[in-house]
């Protein structure tokens, strides 16, 4: 404290709102491996050494495992759950597994020793490549070992001094420990560290380094919280427990503001506040536009609990039900058929009477819900979605089974949703399955659901050009525009060098998915439009003047999405997605959509 003069700083910003509160500094974090001394075990103390090792491992994935059922508890969304299954998947990479094993046994060195050497030698390798991905990979190794020894029987712990004032904190305080109205800033915000801290005593995030798509940023995101980064941590550090004001949505930063600009920001919270409370009272309108064409929105949820949101914001159904995130804490090979039926029948139920789109698991590749232990270096293009269920027909088999009996349950209507589609053979194996189990189930006595619809996921370019073919296999198409732009720009949107290349506006996603929008059009069979894309009313025109009519958002998104529909009307959606298809380039598109989108304002 002390320092009263109001500073102001301009970051990135990253998260959106506006968080008032204390300056708490999280320390640097020390070298991980301090602490870890070479040390030489006895030939007859291998096997305890590497039990010791494999419960160190088991351990830190029950840690992950429990830290996603905490973030499934709080709706923070699948995106900050899959970076936590990144890490697990690191955890069950056999090399490491082993590198460390080996060195154990044949070297006679501890598995605290074995283990530093190996993840140093990984280091060694992300340091030599200047490249931002590696930079985030590398910040994932530092998070996940420093979670691997705190587990090796509590031999090695942080060597982090503990803070005798709640103004500085490290990033192995309890969560009980943060102070109320906390804005933590650090140098370097990790993922675990953002994917643990509790909304109702974190109210922002500020850092020097990170970038919109680190890994930090994602699960800020997904959690609501506000995050500005590239603001100086030195700076930060001088001013812990004072008073500071940050926008996640312009990148402003204000340290020991007077009481005009407490005022002034305060008034704009509260602003922010009342036009969405006004919207969400609101949400309980029909999605049309001025002109009277009638919008569906459709709700995206990953658990039963999420069927609140989808009620209270007067959803009209479920548009996609992510399965595999009921499968947290378990691989889907051991999630059996009676514990599916289960969780599906209680959502079921709680969806009272309104349809739903099941997606099948979407596993594999970086979603670590399954025993597969060879290593993917491009997951993406791998072993995943309706691929992996194919290869593994019995999990395929089980969930159908789950799901056919679930759904007698259920007084609305069902369709089942193949994920990440690529050819029109897919389809007809996976329809082949499902009346083979049907015919199975009523053999056994089951009184099954009729006319249940099967669909397909268009997520990459050869589904959407080959859309006609996949049409005649199929009853519906659901654009999953995340991937479908990933895909098309080969862009990873979490590898911060290339992100910029991620962008909904390019041309070509455009193109690809009015294509899909005609082709649907032309065999009279729905289409949905799912992913970010959707959620953001910054494109909500451009989709319904290229043709969309159903969009499938995030609850919370439900009253922003329905408010814009009923402030534009379908002419002028018409003619904003002629202009937008007629430019060439991605920058052009965007500034078409935020002259637009200021416009309506």
């Amino acid at each position: 404290m002390g320092h009263y003069r109001e500073k102001h700083f301009h970051g990135v910003p990253v998260s959106h709102g506006i968080a008032i509160g204390t300056i708490v500094f999280m320390q640097a974090p020390v070298d991980e491996f301090d602490g870890v001394q070479t040390e030489s075990i006895l030939a007859r103390e291998v096997s305890q050494h590497i039990r010791r090792y494999r419960r160190a491992i088991h351990s830190s994935r029950k840690d992950l495992e429990s830290l996603q059922v905490s973030l499934a508890e709080e709706g923070s969304g699948s995106d900050a759950m899959n970076i936590i299954s990144t890490h697990i998947h690191m955890l069950d990479d056999p090399v490491i597994t082993e590198l460390v094993e080996s060195r154990i046994s044949k070297n006679l060195l501890s598995p605290e020793t074995a283990f530093r050497d190996v993840m140093k030698e990984y280091q060694t390798q992300f340091l030599a490549v200047d490249d931002d991905f590696f930079k985030e990979r590398l910040t994932d190794v530092r998070d996940l070992s420093k979670r691997i020894l705190r587990n090796l029987d509590g031999r090695v712990m942080s060597s982090q001094p503990k803070q005798n004032d709640n103004a500085r904190i490290s990033s192995d305080t309890h969560v009980d420990e943060y102070p109320a109205e906390a804005i933590v800033c650090a140098t370097e915000l990790i993922p675990s560290f953002a994917a643990q801290a509790p909304p109702h005593k974190v109210k922002g995030f500020v850092a020097m380094s990170g970038g919109e798509t680190s890994h930090a940023a994602l699960i800020a995101k997904a959690k609501g919280i506000p995050f500005v980064a590239n603001v100086p941590a030195s700076e930060l550090e001088t001013h812990a427990g004072d008073i500071i004001i940050l926008d996640g949505s312009t990148g402003d930063v204000v340290i020991n503001p007077t009481t005009e600009t407490i005022r002034k920001y305060q008034q704009l919270k509260e602003e922010y506040h009342r036009q969405y409370q006004k919207i969400a009272k609101d949400s309980h309108l029909k999605a049309s536009t001025q002109d009277g064409v009638e919008v569906t929105i459709l709700s995206n949820i990953e658990r039963a609990e999420d069927i609140e949101l989808v009620h209270k914001f007067h959803s009209a159904g479920i548009g996609l039900l992510r399965s595999e995130f009921f499968c947290l804490g378990k691989e889907v090979e051991n999630f059996t058929e009676e514990q599916q039926y289960k969780a599906y029948k209680t959502l079921f139920e709680k969806a009272n009477g309104l349809p739903v789109t099941f997606r099948l698991f979407d596993v594999g590749g970086d979603k670590n819900f399954t025993q597969e232990q060879h290593v993917e270096f491009n997951p993406a293009l791998g072993l995943r979605s309706i691929r992996f269920l194919l290869h593994r027909p019995q999990v395929l088999q089980t969930q159908l089974r789950a799901v056919l009996r679930a759904s007698r349950t259920m007084d609305g209507d069902l369709k089942i949703l193949i994920p990440l589609v690529t050819d029109a053979s897919e389809v007809r194996e996976t329809r082949s399955m499902l009346e083979e189990v049907s015919e199975q189930l009523r053999s056994e006595g089951y009184v099954l659901t009729q006319n249940i619809q099967l669909g397909c996921m268009i997520e990459v370019p050869a589904a959407a050009l080959m859309m006609d073919v996949i049409l005649r296999e199929c009853d519906f198409v659901s654009i999953g525009t995340n991937d479908l732009i990933q895909y098309t720009l080969a862009a990873d949107r979490s590898h911060s060098e290339v992100s910029y290349l991620y962008r909904p506006t390019h041309p070509s996603v455009l193109r690809l998915i009015q294509t899909s929008l005609e082709k649907t059009a032309a065999c009279e069979k729905p289409i949905c439009l799912c992913g970010e894309m959707a959620s953001n009313p910054l494109f909500t025109a451009l989709l319904l003047g290229l043709g969309v009519r159903q969009l499938s958002v995030a609850p919370r998104h439900i009253p922003a999405i329905k408010h814009t529909i009923r402030q534009m009307s379908l002419k002028d959606a018409k003619s904003l997605a002629e202009k937008a298809l007629s430019l060439s380039t991605t920058a052009d598109v965007h500034q078409l959509l935020t002259d637009n989108y200021s416009i309506k304002r």
